[in-house]
């Protein structure tokens, strides 16, 4: 399973907003949020309404404070049914309290993940806590049920996401933990996530789940071991007849891959295709099942419902690995003044790799390359990021045993003192 790290997520989300409510404000967030934003958060009861301005007011006995100073009873603009307790974050007027969300208040019957962190808040704590919402990832719907995770090397933590797909850790010690969810029938998107807590902070990540429809399996050698880091590649078929990548994953340890939350339709499954292979993956790009070419291959359709397809992978042949070596110097033979660098494109009728490489003092560099494959090389070098004052032309070599490589680098040729510059579309005749 993929897991992945989530900075962009922690206290990103401030909202949990919904398409339902037009108005620009939003409903109440996470407690740790909305208490963060409120002058005031209580519970009261409601007694009765009010009529004022062309407004309804609803006049509110205060039966507990979590946070601010309020009389016995308040003013509060928004109607609310008598009789009934809630909770309430507001924010002090002149004459009365208006809410300080678009929702206006918790029934206490749906506040209970409120209630907990206020009662710790209140003791003049600030629990650590992490919180979010699950949302099916078509329609943005929020999940209700989902069963999420929270673990460290030494601690766990569960809970499940209430009606509105919310959910909540409450009161956790600081650290590192993965995040995870589960629902039958249901994949997260990205697998999981890693996110690290400081000690009274409200981090918030907000999840999405699609229709777990999968193709995995286990990759093995001839000999049956599993293989660890191969480039395993899904493609979908383009438009134009060609294929394009949708996915990649590296086997792990036990040789195991996993592509997730796949859309219905048909796939190409493979070693390295549609890229080039490199030292870390030098595999032959080979489709499933175990044929070098497409028009051989198998396409395997993914339907509509869930589904887990296993295919488990026979390694295909290894190209071996060489190394490169060269060196980038000036016209008399050493390297020009300033920085230099090498610029390397790989190209064997597959996706192109591009890797920077930087030369030693002596202009010597070296690279590892899988053997017989084509690459184009070339040199510059600059006293200044922004302007090249020595290159040299592409060179285009194979990768061998014993290939050495010798890049001249030349200065541009510049304008002649006293000479005038082509002006290409001039804005004058």
């Amino acid at each position: 399973m993929r897991i992945h790290n989530l900075p962009v997520l922690l206290a990103a989300f401030t909202a949990l907003a919904t398409s339902s409510f037009s108005c620009p404000c939003e409903l109440i967030p996470s407690p740790c949020q909305a208490v963060g934003r409120s002058q005031t958060a209580f519970l009261g009861t409601a007694l009765r309404n009010i009529h004022q301005d062309n407004r309804i007011l609803t006049t509110v006995r205060i039966d507990r404070v979590f946070q601010g100073q309020l009389p016995v009873e308040i003013n509060f603009i928004t109607e609310l049914l008598p009789g009934k307790q809630y909770l309430i974050y507001a924010t002090s007027g002149p004459s009365s309290f208006t809410p300080t969300f678009c929702e206006p208040a918790l029934d206490i019957a749906a506040a209970r993940e409120h209630l907990d962190f206020l009662h710790i808040f209140s003791q003049g704590r600030s629990p650590t806590t992490v919180t979010g919402a699950v949302e099916h990832d078509r329609s943005d719907h929020p999940m209700r049920g989902v069963r999420l995770t929270l673990h460290s090397n030494t601690r766990n933590f569960e809970t499940v996401t209430a009606a509105d797909g919310r959910y909540a850790f409450q009161d956790i010690p600081p650290g590192g933990y993965v995040l995870r969810a589960e629902q039958p029938g249901f994949a997260l998107l990205g697998g999981g996530y890693r996110l690290s807590v400081s000690s009274g902070a409200c981090t918030t990540a907000r999840l999405a789940m699609a229709i777990d429809r999968r193709i995995h399996g286990t990759v093995r050698s001839s000999t049956g071991i599993p293989v660890k880091g191969a480039r395993i590649v899904l493609a979908l078929p383009a438009r134009n007849g060609a294929l394009r990548i949708h996915s990649e994953d590296r086997t792990d340890a036990e040789g195991n891959y996993d592509f997730p939350a796949l859309d219905s339709g048909e796939y190409y499954l493979g070693f390295n295709l549609n890229v080039t292979p490199i030292p870390s993956s030098p595999h032959i790009p080979t489709f499933y099942p175990g044929v070098r070419h497409r028009r051989d291959a198998v396409p395997i359709f993914v339907p509509d419902a869930a589904t887990h397809l296993r295919y488990d992978l026979t390694e295909p042949e290894r190209l071996p690995v060489v190394t490169v070596r060269g060196k980038a110097v000036g016209a008399g033979g050493t390297p020009p003044p300033g920085e230099t660098g090498i610029s390397l494109t790989g190209e064997d009728g597959h996706e192109s790799i591009a890797i920077a490489i930087r030369p030693k003092a002596d202009g010597s560099f070296q690279f590892q390359y899988c053997k017989g494959l084509r690459f184009f090389i070339n040199a510059y070098a600059y006293h200044d990021p922004t302007e090249t004052v020595h290159t040299t032309e592409t060179q285009s070599a194979v990768a061998a045993g014993e290939t050495e490589l010798l890049l001249i680098l030349t200065e541009p040729q510049r304008p002649a003192p006293g000479a005038t510059e082509r002006v290409s579309n001039p804005t004058t005749p």
